[in-house]
């Protein structure tokens, strides 16, 4: 009997689950080889908004930080970039507004849907997320916006050699979040629904905020000036809880029935305020089953696949992102695991019985999204297995 773990991260983001380790170490390196913009430097703003490199100045350890995030790269990650072209020719351009409003959203403010503007294409950047002065999820418009010279945050106050910074109640809050990660489309298809995922579980009742787990307290300086030691993680997934640390599978017992192999593993969502996985319909919770033989070679593999479906008219599933906001119209089946939730599944082996050894079971996330073609991405997430004994003389049928 084994147990593995594994995490949901979110961050979250509506954006994308690439595989993990290349990726992160590739925004990694980028960020840790970035140099703060000097005063020379030349940016195209607009809105009131500033751009990242001028926090930076000030912000250098929150800059870098940043810079590893997703937040930092919705607008230019392939993945987004190929869903946006999708849709921007299907709608002849009507989709800009929809997709640009979360994945470059100072174009709300400034109407850049041209992206002729640097601040534009910095995506989720700084000084849209500090402008935000009130977050209703529920509300139309969603949020209050009031970029300028006072930045949104928990704390209040001025700084002689920087700006004043105003207190927002919903800035330690969900709510916050919820502004982009959770979405319906034109149709009125509930196609993302990681905010209400949370408020309905209880992670919410018990007062635990996204923030609580996905921008945990981290070593860096809050200004040059001064002011601290710690920041809290503006990459949203670096300093946190492993990956591994949500998802938990362990292999119960197996045995031989009437000439099939069965075994039962137990999955959890251990970890995650949310269901696992969340998100876009692109994305899907795999628990995968394989036998082996005493040479570690794989004879038979099963699979059960958690996610949640968005069917189009003809009532066939969309799976890129594009296509759900495009062609959804209604929801289709959902068999994700909701916080805390745990199952125990089944998975019956009838190859090669006799040169079965060991049964493995594994559970990895599985991203779909459109690209020049489409291909499955798998983030290995976590292993667990088990001996087979039998008597020395028992016999078994193939």
């Amino acid at each position: 009997m084994g147990k593995a773990r594994l995490i949901f991260a979110l961050a979250v983001l509506s954006l994308v689950f690439q595989s993990g380790g290349a990726e992160a170490k590739r925004h990694k390196a980028k960020a840790k080889q970035q140099s703060v913009p000097t005063k020379q430097t030349a940016h195209t703003t607009g809105g009131g908004f500033q751009n990242a490199g001028e926090c930076g100045k000030c912000h250098t350890d929150l800059y870098r930080n940043w810079l590893e995030s997703r937040h930092a790269h919705s607008y230019d990650d392939p993945a987004f970039q190929a869903a946006y072209n999708k849709a921007y020719v299907e709608t002849k351009g009507v989709a800009a507004k929809e997709c640009l409003g979360c994945h470059a959203p100072t174009t709300l403010a400034t109407g850049d849907y041209d992206l002729k503007l640097d601040v534009t294409r910095e995506g989720v950047t700084c000084d849209f997320c500090h402008s935000i002065a009130e977050a209703d999820p529920e509300g139309s418009p969603r949020f209050k916006l009031a970029p300028g010279p006072v930045k949104r945050g928990v704390r209040s106050g001025s700084s002689k050699e920087g700006h004043q910074t105003a207190s927002t109640k919903d800035f330690a809050s969900s709510r916050l979040c919820a502004v982009c990660h959770d979405f319906s489309n034109s149709k009125g298809v509930h196609t993302e629904t990681t905010y209400f995922e949370w408020k309905s579980s209880q992670y919410a009742k018990d007062g635990t905020q996204c923030q609580n787990c996905h921008m945990r307290e981290i070593d860096g300086a809050p200004a040059n000036a001064g002011g601290g030691k710690k920041i809290h993680d503006h990459s949203f997934e670096y300093g946190t809880t492993s990956i591994k640390d949500s998802i938990l599978i362990e292999t119960k017992s197996a045995g031989v029935v009437d000439g099939v192999l069965v075994a039962y593993v137990i999955i959890k969502n251990g970890g995650a305020g949310h269901f696992a996985p969340t998100g876009t319909p692109a994305r899907s919770l795999v628990l995968e089953a394989t036998t082996f033989d005493a040479a570690g070679k794989p004879i038979e593999s099963k699979k059960t696949v958690y996610s949640k479906a968005v069917l189009a008219e003809d009532g066939k599933g969309t799976v890129a992102c594009a296509d759900a906001y495009l062609h959804g119209c209604k929801a289709g089946r959902d068999n994700r695991l909701a916080p805390g939730e745990s199952r125990v599944e089944t998975f019956k082996f009838a190859l090669r019985l006799k040169n079965v050894a060991s049964v493995e079971a594994r559970a990895y996330f599985m991203y779909q999204p459109y690209v020049m073609m489409r291909t499955n991405v798998e983030t290995p997430l976590s292993s667990s297995s088990f001996k087979i004994v039998r008597p020395e003389n028992e016999e078994t049928k193939n």
